[in-house]
């Protein structure tokens, strides 16, 4: 995975907008999160998660991913990110030995944040290749 195709602002932009983040001010870089109604009190805004730099963050969209295909794509893109790892998609458990699964979790345990946002992006189709055109 190469992530300089999407700058970090670009990649936090995407994830909060997915997982329901509205913007409330480009000024001060305020956000309405998911949970709070379309105009909150100013004093309940806040700043945007920073899911490139911080694994508690990641864990907001992590935990979105609930489909088994979305859950296998994740798994695949995060340990094809790591050079331990020797995996081949689609995921075949029962025929792997145990060094190829401690490989694959090694893979996941130790992925940066800009690696599951990465991975997760590309699992919703959100992912912008440095040659795609904005919608």
């Amino acid at each position: 995975m190469d992530s300089t195709d999407m700058t970090e602002e670009q990649i936090n932009i995407a994830i909060a907008e997915s997982l329901g983040w509205k913007l409330h001010s480009e000024l001060d870089e305020t956000w309405c999160a998911p949970h709070q109604s379309d105009c909150p009190l100013v004093n309940e805004l806040v700043p945007r998660p920073n899911y490139t730099t911080s694994r508690d963050a990641c864990a907001e969209f992590e935990a979105k991913l609930t489909k088994d295909r979305e859950m296998e794509e994740y798994i695949w893109y995060l340990n094809r990110a790591h050079p331990t790892a020797d995996i081949h998609y689609p995921y075949e458990y029962g025929r792997r030995f145990a060094q190829e699964l401690r490989r694959e979790v090694f893979g996941i345990a130790t992925s940066k944040p800009i690696q599951r946002c990465e991975a997760y992006l590309r699992v919703i189709g959100a992912w912008k290749e440095s040659n795609q055109q904005p919608k």
